[in-house]
Order: structure tokens, then sequence, then C-alpha cells
């Protein structure tokens, strides 16, 4: 049940899969033996917001700097943590502890049975206890201006980052304690901002949003054939090219038991 790879990806992608879901890395020119394949910098860690446990992966605090600042990631639908791969792997070759958040439902994270565990208030507790594991694992406190500026930066995408929208505002409240020096969301506006410039075209693409609350459907749909229109949509990018590996992890991960 650990396993969130599916076993048909291409052996081409050539890093070890390790118990605890260490990506497979998509460099032909990394092997087994080799000492300096990208994941050697990198580990699974696990956090608790409360009962739930979360997954996550880390650098492995070898190449940090300490004027560099802590980074955290969020994913969005149906992803993994592992859509933050190329980013962590810069980030941290410049020197920045890095941490990118498997969401609860995900992956390895714990998956509570019930939807009213998935209410907002307990994705921004997931989300904080990110935070605050990764400003602890770089020693980092966040009771004066002086440490202030070493607090993480939260970057957060699709529906990670609907929940750091909420997130960062409650902690804008504040101004002695900040947890987060900064908040970058992509393709996903404050929700305020939303609503107000809501037009016929966002509505028509919102859509989605109500599909997914149906009854019963949604589930048959997304998982018929192995999860292949998992695979379709994911794969559906105006440019770019979603690598064949992260394709077949999303669609595994979306088949995993509860």
């Amino acid at each position: 049940e650990k396993m969130i790879f599916a076993k048909s990806i291409p052996r081409a992608t050539s890093a070890i899969m390790t118990d605890l879901g260490l990506a497979i890395v998509p460099n032909d020119k990394d092997d087994d033996n080799n000492d300096e394949t990208p994941t050697r910098f990198f580990r699974d860690v696990f956090l608790h917001n409360q009962d739930v446990r979360l997954h996550a992966v880390m650098d492995n605090g070898t190449r940090r700097q300490p004027d560099k600042r802590p980074m955290v990631f969020v994913h969005g639908f149906p992803e993994l943590w592992i859509a933050w791969w190329d980013q962590l792997q810069y980030f941290a070759a410049q020197g920045h502890p890095v941490l990118a958040l498997t969401m609860r439902g995900y992956g390895l994270s714990d998956k509570p049975e019930g939807v009213e565990h998935y209410h907002m208030d307990f994705l921004v507790g997931d989300m904080r206890a990110a935070v605050q594991f990764l400003a602890h694992d770089c020693q980092v406190t966040t009771t004066t201006t002086a440490t202030l500026q070493l607090a993480p930066l939260l970057l957060a995408h699709d529906w990670g980052a609907i929940v750091g929208w909420i997130y960062a505002k409650k902690q804008s409240q504040t101004t002695a304690q900040q947890e987060i020096a900064g908040y970058t969301a992509f393709s996903v506006p404050p929700l305020e901002t939303l609503k107000t410039n809501m037009s016929l075209n966002q509505a028509w693409a919102s859509l989605y949003m109500f599909f997914f609350n149906m009854p019963w459907l949604p589930e048959r749909v997304f998982l018929a054939n192995h999860a292949w229109f998992v695979g379709q949509f994911m794969a559906d990018t105006r440019s770019g090219v979603v690598p064949l590996w992260k394709l077949q992890a999303y669609r595994a991960n979306c088949l995993q038991p509860r």
C-alpha cells in the first residue's frame, strides 16, 4: 500500500524507488550505482497534524546555505509532491532548504475516511504543519524581526494554492509572529479576486467543480481503465510536456487503496 508508482514505469527513469516513496528521477544519465544521482540530496519525511500523518520530501541538508530562505511547496489536484521535482532540485542546488508536501488523501499521506476530515481548517492545518516542520528543521524562529527574514516562503499550485491563500490570509492577520515570509500562488488568484472578476468564460471553466461534487460518477470516470482519464487531462497542456513517469505516478496514485 506504500507504493505510489505503477510497476509499468519505464526503466529509463532510473533512480531507485524506496519504501517511503522517494520519486523515480527522469534522468537517463543516472544509474543505481551513481552517488551523484539527484535523489541522493533528498529524503522522505513524515510530519503530523493532530492524528493525521503527512508525507513530504525534503532536501537532506548537505547543500544548505545560511543566507538562503527555506521554501515550502504544495501541489494541486490530482498531483503529488513530484509536481515540484524540478523546482526542488533547482533551489536545493542553490542552497535553499526545500520541502514539498503530499496533501492528505494523496500518495503516502494518510487518507482519513469521511469528507469531514477534508474541511478547509484541516487542510490549512496541514500546510501550517509543513511550514513549521521545515522552519524547525532549519532552526528558524519567528519571534523577532531579526529572524523573520529566514521564515519559509510558501509556494502552491491549483487546489494547494486555494488552501494557501486562506493560510496566508490568516497569517497576515498577525504582525509580530508571521510563520511565512511570503506566499506565491500559481494559477489561482485570491478567492475575493476570483469572485469579483467572475465572467461567463470563467464560470464555464469552473463547471468541473460541480462534477466533482456529484455522487459516485466522478470516481467511476477517474478510476476507469486504470485511471486513463487522469493521465489524459494531466497531459493536456498548452505548452511543455508532462513526463510519462509523472503521468503514470498520478494514475497509480488515484488507484491506491484507501
